[in-house]
């Protein structure tokens, strides 16, 4: 049934579906479009005034005129793409009705509906996760989640109907969010289609209880990581002063994104002047290389606390063992996620830091490797790949948590890090 699933999910969309649907949702339609179809070419750092007037053929000024200021015209973008996402999946969720569906359906169901969604709600999606990313950053909830909720709705029904028991509906949601932003990050789909199917096909085998019959890597992710050259990036100089300004740096992108990070606003956070930070990070980019490996280095650290004895631990004990001197809490959690993910979805919209937002994706799953290794008795031979969906799928607990927020803004506890984790690895790996 592989292929007629596949056409079943992805329906006989036109291009302009998206189109009308958001004229029948909101009146002044041609910004709205523009602004979601900026975004979908040069993403959402690309978002202007001048810009979306020019695509809309208005004058930059009725943007305060109908929304009253360019923040409020993205937020309503957002909210119309929100009903475009649910429109969506409530689209691939009714044609999973007509099929009689079998688990070896499963691997192309869940490739097929994510590629389709990365195809058709590029703009849609690229606002979504700079939503999440705000969110996180402000420990808030997501103005609108229409489409996360349909969503969980498809995912749900393709696990049923499939007959997957093994799997919590939740994992296969966080799945989903990371494979989709990974997916984000290319100027096409189809320049990491291989990985894609690769890490999608690996994570259905151990969804079935199969040992996994594809690849243990990836040709993709060892070329993106070999091409960024990120080992060759700038280490912080054995410095008060450097050290100063990374910590001012570090500190900007996760309050409040990588935007705003330039030489003056880092001397201004670190009480230095612009000629300091100059003669340690000549360039906005090796600036910002060498925060990344602070960023990187620190996450590291906190998922690795401990020395993890190989081949020894148990599931229900692993993520105990690595988080028991891990005292960061969940607000802490959700900036560091928006720190990091801020980062790559900015580094994507440049031709010349896209490498390296490749190449941090690609990198995903270094710590994961050596929690895997402390796995006892676990199923089938642990790869490059197993590390990959177990990193990437448990840093969407924090997406997932966020979504369930309470609307009064309290941190919701429902999916923590270590009951995901521990969901994750008895699902797949045991």
């Amino acid at each position: 049934m592989g292929c007629e699933l596949v056409m079943h999910i992805i329906g006989d969309r036109n291009a302009g579906m998206h189109q009308s649907f958001i004229a029948d949702h909101d009146e002044n339609e041609p910004l709205i479009a523009a602004t979601i179809r900026i975004a979908a070419l040069h993403g959402a750092s690309a978002l202007s005034s001048r810009t979306i007037g020019e695509f809309a053929g208005v004058a930059p000024s009725a943007i305060n005129y109908r929304y009253g200021s360019l923040e409020g015209l993205i937020s309503q973008a957002g909210l119309v793409a929100d009903l475009t996402r649910e429109a969506a999946w409530q689209s691939r969720a009714a044609r999973l009705d007509a099929l009689s569906l079998r688990p070896e359906d499963f691997g192309p169901g869940v490739y097929s509906a994510l590629r389709d969604h990365v195809v058709n709600c590029r703009g849609e999606e690229i606002l979504f996760w700079n939503e999440v990313i705000a969110g996180c950053r402000a420990a808030r909830g997501p103005a609108s989640a229409n489409g996360f909720e349909a969503e969980d709705v498809f995912w749900g029904k393709l696990l049923e109907g499939c007959g997957i028991t093994r799997l919590p509906p939740q994992v296969m949601q966080c799945f989903a969010l990371a494979v989709r932003f990974a997916w984000m990050i290319f100027e096409t789909p189809e320049a990491s289609d291989a990985w894609a199917f690769a890490l999608v096909t690996r994570f259905a085998d151990r969804a079935l209880g199969n040992s996994p019959a594809s690849g243990g890597d990836s040709a993709w992710r060892r070329h993106a990581e070999a091409q960024a050259g990120l080992e060759n990036a700038p280490t912080i100089p054995d410095h008060d002063t450097a050290r100063r300004v990374i910590k001012a740096t570090t500190d900007l992108i996760m309050s409040q994104g990588v935007a705003s990070v330039t030489h003056r606003s880092v001397a201004a956070r670190a009480g230095l002047s612009a000629s300091s930070v100059q003669h340690f990070f000549g360039s906005r980019q090796t600036l910002l290389l060498a925060a990344y490996r602070a960023i990187y280095s620190s996450a590291r650290e906190r998922t690795l606390r401990n020395e993890l004895p190989v081949g020894t631990l148990e599931a229900d004990r692993l993520f105990g063992e690595i988080t028991s001197q891990n005292h960061a809490d969940t607000r802490e959690n959700a900036a560091a996620f928006a720190a990091m993910h801020g980062l790559i979805l900015s580094a994507s919209q440049s031709d010349e830091m896209r490498p390296i937002a490749q190449a941090l994706i690609a990198r995903m799953g270094e710590a994961s490797m050596d929690i895997l290794g402390a796995l006892k008795r676990p199923r089938g031979t642990i790869s490059r790949l197993d590390a990959q969906i177990l990193s990437m799928t448990l840093g969407q607990s924090v997406v997932r948590n966020l979504f369930l927020q309470p609307r009064s803004g309290t941190t919701g506890t429902d999916f923590s890090m270590e009951a995901h984790g521990t969901a994750i690895i008895r699902a797949l790996f045991v």
